[in-house]
């Protein structure tokens, strides 16, 4: 990868870590989205480098956070990441190999659906869901996760919709990414699927994203939530309609 694609790709994590800073989650969609936009790299490289970015913001993060962590709904959802990264890292890998224009279809209607996830504002049941529920939404947040390192959109509506504090919900969410990139790292490691340059550009996206996401947190009080969430719905809403419209 040439200088300037390296720092393009440095200053797109930067600006997708400022959003989650601000709207909650939407790093790996931003990056994701708009690195397929402009050709900078691969689907499959650009998943494994937010992998690598995730993990190591994930364990940063969980060192003060680890407390607030529901660790049944984790323990539960994170039974089901496993089995779902592994069939998504398979999805991911045939349809890069057989169809990357589907890939890329796919890509696009999940940025367009994240990007309606963050205009609704979810009402929390009377009680928390049965534990069947913990498992499937982690099998399905574990494909998206194994096909593009974003395990968040089904697993953020469940937890918003449970009746827990908002510092429990952000912090379990943490913890449940944080599990979703160790799986899929570690399925990627065993088929020796991590190239160096993978490794370079995660290592050295991180001290971007622990930049940008204290940046973010400061301008939390001027910024107000409503307008972030609107900004990130358009972006994603663009990205995803730009990729279907055209895939190849």
């Amino acid at each position: 990868m040439d200088l300037p694609v390296f720092a393009a790709f440095l200053a797109i994590i930067a600006v997708g870590s400022f959003i989650q800073a601000l709207s909650g989650f939407a790093l790996g969609l931003t990056v994701l989205g708009v690195v397929t936009v402009l050709d900078l790299a691969p689907i499959t490289f650009t998943a494994a480098v937010i992998s690598i970015v995730s993990l190591l913001n994930g364990l940063w993060v969980l060192r003060k956070q680890h407390r607030e962590v529901d660790w049944k709904i984790l323990l539960l959802i994170g039974a089901g990441l496993a089995p779902g990264v592994a069939v998504g890292l398979e999805i991911l890998d045939h349809l890069d190999t057989h169809s990357p224009d589907m890939l890329k279809v796919i890509l696009g209607c999940m940025l367009v659906a994240a990007g309606f996830l963050l205009t609704l504002n979810p009402h929390p049941r009377a009680t928390v869901a049965k534990s069947h529920w913990n498992l499937w939404v982690g099998v399905s947040g574990g494909i998206l996760g194994g096909m593009f390192s974003t395990a968040g959109p089904p697993i953020v509506f469940y937890l918003y919709r449970q009746p827990l504090a908002i510092p429990v919900i952000r912090s379990t969410l943490l913890a449940i990414f944080t599990v979703s990139t160790i799986f899929r790292n570690a399925f990627l490691g065993l088929e020796q699927e991590l190239p160096p340059e993978v490794l370079q550009m995660g290592l050295a996206a991180f001290p971007v994203v622990m930049f940008t996401a204290h940046l973010g947190a400061k301008s939390t009080p001027h910024i107000p939530p409503l307008l972030m969430r609107r900004f990130a719905f358009g972006l994603l809403l663009i990205l995803g309609l730009l990729l279907l419209a055209r895939p190849g």
